[in-house]
């Protein structure tokens, strides 16, 4: 069986443990490739609302775009990113700046 795209998420409190031993500050810079529904991007969202940070998301699901959307909207400004083609993700991430 051929899957174009599987969906594994991790669970919240597994991200709260995680992010108990990372040690986010302000100004930091963060990358959610495929944020899916926000199960990572929250938690983060949450942990460092009194912190500067920059959290980028990216999702190339429609399916999950807009719960994404929808569920991090509430923590402020949103910057949304249009990826390009699939062919060109590698260049999109490691030769943009």
């Amino acid at each position: 069986m051929n899957k174009k795209f599987e969906d594994i998420f991790t669970p919240e409190w597994m991200v709260n443990d995680i992010l108990n031993y990372i040690p986010i500050k302000y100004g930091d810079k963060i990358l959610e490739p495929t944020a899916g529904d926000g199960n990572m991007a929250e938690p983060i969202l949450k942990k460092c609302k009194n912190l500067s940070i920059e959290l980028t998301v990216n999702e190339l699901q429609k399916k999950h775009y807009n719960t994404l959307k929808e569920r991090l909207s509430k923590y402020g400004k949103i910057k949304e990113v249009k990826l390009p083609s699939k062919q060109n993700l590698f260049n999109y991430f490691f030769n943009n700046s």
